[in-house]
This record gives structure tokens, sequence and C-alpha cells, in this order.
């Protein structure tokens, strides 16, 4: 009767590659996550640091809001005559 043994060492090796995979995962979504909200509150920031709510530009229309587009991607400044500017960066 003979038995068969099962390699251990390996099964032990790919139980840790897939802990250090998985570990590497979680801390690439964690970067990601904490990058994208510190560009959504500092750029929220700087955009209204430079164009104030009720501030003029340079053509003299006031800005009377703040919001974040898709297409073209960025944070965007609303004023009263209904134009906007966008920029991912102010």
């Amino acid at each position: 009767m003979s038995t068969i043994t099962r390699p251990t060492a390996t099964v032990s090796n790919r139980s840790r590659t897939t802990s250090v995979g998985r570990l590497l995962v979680a801390l690439v979504l964690v970067v990601i996550v904490a990058g994208t909200g510190a560009l959504a509150h500092l750029g929220s920031e700087r955009m209204r640091d430079v164009a104030p709510l009720g501030s003029s530009d340079s053509h003299g229309h006031t800005v009377t809001g703040y919001g974040w587009s898709i297409r073209p991607t960025g944070f965007t400044v609303r004023y009263d005559d209904g134009s906007s500017l966008t920029r991912l960066w102010w």
C-alpha cells in the first residue's frame, strides 16, 4: 500500500503569494482613492481661491457657481451670463 503525499511547501508558497498579491491590490486601491480625494479637495479649494463667488473675471462676468465636468475633465466655474470655464487644475 502506497501513500500519496502533497508538496506542502508549494501550497504554502502559493498561499503566501496570493496574500501578498491581495495586499498589493488593496494598497493600490487605497492610494488611488486617497489621491482622488486629495485632488478633489485641493482642486476645489484652489478654484474657490482663484475665482471666489461674486468676483468678476477680466470680461466683467460674475462668478455664480462651481461644478465638476467629465468632458472636458475638470473643475468648472459658472458665470452670470451662462458661460463656464473648466480646468483640471486652477
